[in-house]
């Protein structure tokens, strides 16, 4: 028998709270994500080792 999930958001209203939740008002895109790899990729990234990367836009920050 199949359970039917009720009192649930929409997609829709669960990216609607999460984005009002957000810091900067938005949720990510995955130009957000592949500009970042795009630096640890480039000659700038030259002396970066061992760390990490939060492409997050704030969010772990509150």
């Amino acid at each position: 028998m199949a359970m039917l999930a009720t009192g649930l958001p929409t997609e829709e209203q669960a990216i609607q709270a999460f984005t009002a939740l957000h810091p900067i008002g938005r949720i990510g895109k995955p130009i957000d994500i592949a500009n970042g790899i795009l630096y640890l990729a480039s000659d700038e990234a030259s002396f970066v080792t061992g760390t990490h990367l939060i492409i997050d836009g704030g969010f772990t920050a509150i």
